[in-house]
């Protein structure tokens, strides 16, 4: 690492672009980890509950939000969105 990218992690906090880390590739790390290695039975239960199930014949919808954050990277700012499914 280069002197001016010690000081800048000193005076700033952010680490340089090579050590970064990336929480969504950090989360679907662990996920992947937990699901396959230390507790499957646990991780299918806690996906079939997160799973949607329509309770009802007709016309259902489905209201999705997604926040992205960028937390502490070079580039400033972030966003999100929404999606709504309907099925009928």
């Amino acid at each position: 690492m280069k002197k001016g990218q010690i000081l800048n992690f000193i005076f700033t906090g952010q680490p340089p672009s090579e050590y970064s880390i990336d929480p969504g590739k950090l989360v679907g790390a662990l996920w992947g980890i937990f699901s396959t290695q230390i507790d499957p039975g646990l991780a299918r239960k806690i996906a079939a509950g997160l799973a949607s199930k329509p309770t009802r014949t007709g016309l259902t919808y489905q209201l999705d939000a997604t926040i992205l954050l960028n937390l502490g990277g070079s580039k400033p700012g972030g966003g999100g969105g929404a999606t709504l499914t309907v099925n009928f």
